[in-house]
């Protein structure tokens, strides 16, 4: 309870901070990109998030035969108590993931799960090694899934990193180049706001509460063109660096559309296409020139496409 108490007492505190400062206990993006709950649909949702993510549901039914292990061992009680807690954490862990967060997107959001289920997993194979030993083959067909999933990931991880470069990464040193001290608008903000000192107004209001509010804080909430517009004229946002296909008709017709970047091979990233807007007419000449003194060091895999200005 102590240890327990010390790992909630940073989360709590950080929680009364922003409540003080005019945001919500739990972080925004938590709030937005939380499961709905819905007693009726949730259960249908969990078993097609196991059944698109087999390798979730293995280590489910692995962490289930290490927890049954535990209960059954006459080890020295100590030692069998905190293989037992492991095992019983790692299935509360994976279970709370799977329900009410999420599950995809090259691991990212169950990767901490998976690796504390691993570890119980192992920690228990480990102490029963003649039990695993006469059950090896059938272990290793159920855990087929976890093996396709690592070598899976092994092998996109460095076509992913490439698009991460030829995508986020050329969109922050365009920023940096040209637009460092002022507002920009983005869809995903990330390599943006970590390599410049651009103010980034997020359009999926994971940064950006005014945002979050304007989409119902659902990050797949609708968001109108005149919130849009309203808020980017508010932070003075000249450019705008988005997924054309993500907004559909929220985009300002005031905006400009000015060109856009297409990476080759996507693996990763969200989309394959990022489109430029000036939010003037003055802006859009600025961007115009911008983007074609930016292209000489542009990647050779990426096609820049130039539209004329509405």
């Amino acid at each position: 309870l102590l240890v327990g108490g010390a790992a909630l007492f940073p989360a709590i505190a950080i929680g009364i901070v922003s409540i003080a400062r005019g945001g919500y206990f739990l972080p925004v993006p938590v709030l937005l990109k939380r499961t709905q709950l819905d007693v009726f649909s949730l259960p249908a949702k969990v078993y097609y998030r196991l059944i698109d993510n087999p390798h979730v549901l293995v280590l489910f039914v692995l962490l289930l035969f290490a927890w049954r292990a535990e209960r059954d061992d006459d080890a020295p009680e100590p030692i069998v108590r905190e293989r037992r807690a492991l095992s019983l954490i790692a299935i509360a862990t994976l279970t709370l993931q799977t329900t009410f967060a999420q599950l995809g997107w090259f691991y990212r959001y169950e990767a901490y799960a998976i690796l504390l289920g691993l570890v119980a997993v192992a920690a228990s194979a480990l102490a029963h090694r003649e039990a695993v030993r006469d059950f090896a083959v059938p272990f290793l067909v159920l855990a087929l899934p976890l093996v396709g999933r690592g070598i899976g990931a092994f092998r996109t991880t460095m076509f992913a990193s490439e698009n991460i470069f030829d995508q986020e990464v050329q969109m922050a040193l365009f920023v940096r180049a040209h637009h460092d001290d002022r507002a920009v608008a983005l869809n995903d903000i990330g390599a943006v706001a970590y390599f410049s000192n651009a103010r980034v107004v997020d359009l999926m209001g994971l940064a950006s509460p005014r945002i979050a509010r304007a989409r119902g804080m659902r990050i797949d909430g609708p968001i109108g063109e005149k919130e849009i517009e309203a808020i980017t004229q508010d932070e003075r946002v000249p450019i705008a660096l988005l997924y054309e296909d993500w907004f559909g008709g929220s985009v300002p017709p005031s905006w400009r559309k000015i060109g856009s970047w297409k990476i080759a091979d996507n693996h990763v990233c969200a989309k394959d296409t990022v489109t430029f807007y000036a939010t003037s007419a003055i802006e859009g000449s600025i961007l115009i020139e911008n983007l074609r003194s930016f292209s000489a060091q542009l990647p050779a895999s990426i096609t820049q496409t130039k539209f004329a200005p509405r």
